[in-house]
């Protein structure tokens, strides 16, 4: 099977957050349908280097590509910026604190997601 591009679009920063260099994103793309079970990952991408300026309104362009999911699978978009480099969420790194719902029932494949400080 081959792989499409299956969601596309941007991350923004809260302006509350601080600057940081040399981060690395974590953005995927996950079928979350059970309530109980761990989300499974469809597709990923990774970003080295990050940098952001406080206050500064610059955006991350995102394409994450794979195989389709089946039209009954729930998407979401999750977002990791591990400022800190362990690869797990801590204190200073930026995540999403919203759902985004994409491709499947209705949802869209253009998305803009906010990302907010651990405090």
């Amino acid at each position: 099977m081959s792989m499409q591009c299956l969601v596309e679009g941007e991350i923004a920063f809260e302006n509350t957050g601080a600057s940081f260099v040399g981060a690395t994103a974590y953005i995927r793309l996950e079928a979350a349908n059970q309530t109980d079970a761990a989300s499974s990952i469809i597709a990923e991408q990774v970003i080295p280097d990050v940098s952001h300026e406080a206050g500064d309104s610059q955006t991350l362009i995102i394409r994450l590509s794979g195989q389709i999911p089946n039209e009954k699978t729930s998407c979401i978009v999750t977002v990791h910026i591990d400022v800190d480099g362990d690869r797990q969420v801590s204190q200073g790194d930026y995540i999403n604190m919203e759902s985004y719902p994409v491709i499947t029932y209705g949802h869209p494949q253009q998305i803009s997601i906010s990302v907010r400080q651990v405090r």
